[in-house]
C-alpha cells in the first residue's frame, strides 16, 4: 500500500527523481543479487524482502512539500494508540506480573515483540521532546514512555531495554551539553535513580526479572550469543573473509548450524560479516555514515528526533539482535531521508522555539 501510495504521489507531483539517492541503492541491488546468487543456500528470498525495503527507501527519499511537524504528530498519535492497546491486551500479565514473558502467541518472535515496543516507546519519547510547553501532553507522554518501558521489561528482553534507554541516554546527554551547569545539578539524581532500580530488580522474586540481573548476563553469556561470535568470526575470516557466505539469514544459520551452532550471531557487525565479509561491512557502513553525518548536520531541527530515536533503537538493539536487514531498521532509514530532504522552510528548531530542555522536560 505505502509503496502504490508513493508511486501515485510520484506520478501526480511530477517532481523531478533526486539521483543521488539511487546510487547507493543500485550498488545495494547489485551486490544483494550477486551474493544470494554465490551463496551457500542458494536462496533469493532475503534478497526479494530486502528489495522491497530499497523501493521504500527510495520512494520516500523522493517526497517533497512534506509538513514534518503534522507527519511527527501523526507517528507520535500512532504510537501512543499503539502502546495503549499493547497494554490492553496484555493487562493479565501486567496484573498478575507472571514469570513467563509476555508474547502474542506460542509460535511469536518475543524478541520482534520487544523490538516493536521500544521503537514506538522511541518515537514516544521524541513526542516528549517536541511538546514545547504543554503539561499535560508532556505528562501523557510521560505516561505512555513509563508503560511502554513495563512491557518491554515483562518481554523479558534484554537488548530492547538496553536500545530505549541507551537511545534516550545518547539524545539526553546531546541535548544537555548544549545545557552543561545544569547537568551537574541533575546528575546525581539519575545516577541514584539508576542504581536504586537495578538493585531492586535484582532483589525482586520474580524470576522473569532474573533475565536483567548482572549475575544472569553474565553467566549465560547473552543467551550463548558470546559463544556463537567466538564460533563464527574465525569460521568467516577462514572461508568467507572478503565476500562472506551469502547475503540473507538463511545463509548464517546454515553456516551456524555447520558449527554446531542452533543460532546464528544475533549481532548487527558480526552478522553483517558472516553474510557479507569484508566487502559489505564497508558498503553497507559507508552508507550508514553518510546518513548519520547528514542527521547530525539538521539534528538541531527538533523534528528529526523522530527517525534519529527510531534508528538509534535500531542500532543499539543491534547488539544483541540481526537487524541490518530488517524492514523495522530500514523503514527508519527511509524515514530519516523523507525528513532531511523536507528540512528547507521548516524552522521548528531548538534556537526558534526557545526550548529549554532541561528546564522543561525534567
Amino acid at each position: 500500500i505505502l509503496i502504490f501510495a508513493c508511486v501515485l504521489y510520484q506520478i501526480r507531483k511530477r517532481t523531478p527523481i533526486r539521483r543521488q539517492e539511487i546510487i547507493f541503492l543500485l550498488i545495494f541491488f547489485c551486490y544483494s543479487f550477486i551474493s544470494s546468487a554465490f551463496s551457500v543456500t542458494g536462496t533469493f528470498i532475503p534478497f526479494i524482502s530486502f528489495l522491497q525495503s530499497l523501493i521504500i527507501v527510495f520512494l520516500l527519499s523522493q517526497l517533497r512539500d512534506i509538513n514534518l511537524n503534522n507527519l511527527s504528530w501523526i507517528m507520535i498519535i500512532s504510537s501512543v494508540i499503539a502502546v495503549i492497546l499493547f497494554a490492553f491486551w496484555f493487562q493479565q500479565n501486567l496484573v498478575a506480573l507472571t514469570a513467563e514473558r509476555l508474547t502474542v502467541d506460542e509460535d511469536a518472535s518475543i524478541n520482534r515483540l520487544a523490538t516493536m515496543i521500544s521503537q514506538l516507546t522511541a518515537i514516544i519519547f521524541g513526542g516528549l521532546l517536541i511538546a514545547g510547553k504543554n503539561k499535560v501532553l508532556k505528562t501523557v507522554l510521560l505516561s505512555m514512555i513509563f508503560i511502554g518501558l513495563i512491557l518491554i521489561i515483562l518481554t523479558g528482553t534484554r537488548t530492547a531495554l538496553i536500545s530505549i534507554l541507551g537511545s534516550i541516554v545518547v539524545v539526553l546527554f546531546y541535548i544537555f551539553m548544549k545545557y552543561p551547569k545544569k547537568v551537574l545539578i541533575y546528575l546525581p539524581l539519575i545516577f541514584l535513580v539508576s542504581y536504586l532500580s537495578f538493585n531492586q530488580i535484582n532483589q525482586v522474586d520474580i524470576s522473569l526479572f532474573e533475565r536483567f540481573t548482572f549475575d544472569n548476563v553474565s553467566s549465560d553469556g547473552g543467551s550463548g550469543r558470546l559463544h556463537i561470535w567466538k564460533t563464527l568470526i574465525p569460521k568467516t575470516i577462514e572461508d568467507g573473509l572478503f565476500f562472506g557466505f551469502g547475503f540473507g539469514a538463511e545463509n548464517a544459520l546454515s553456516i551456524a548450524k555447520q558449527s554446531a551452532l542452533k543460532y546464528t550471531a544475533h549481532n548487527f557487525m558480526i552478522d553483517m560479516f558472516v553474510q557479507t565479509g569484508i566487502s559489505g561491512l564497508i558498503l553497507f557502513n559507508t552508507y550508514f555514515f553518510i546518513l548519520g553525518k547528514k542527521l547530525l548536520k539538521s539534528i538541531n531541527n527538533l523534528n528529526l528526533i523522530i527517525p534519529i530515536m527510531i534508528l538509534l533503537t535500531g542500532i543499539i538493539n543491534g547488539i544483541g539482535e540481526t537487524v541490518f536487514l530488517e524492514k523495522f531498521f530500514w523503514n527508519g532509514i527511509a524515514l530519516a531521508w523523507l525528513y532531511i530532504n523536507n528540512l528547507d522552510g521548516q524552522t521548528n528548531t531548538f534556537k526558534q522555539k526557545k526550548i529549554k530542555f532541561v528546564n522543561e522536560q525534567i
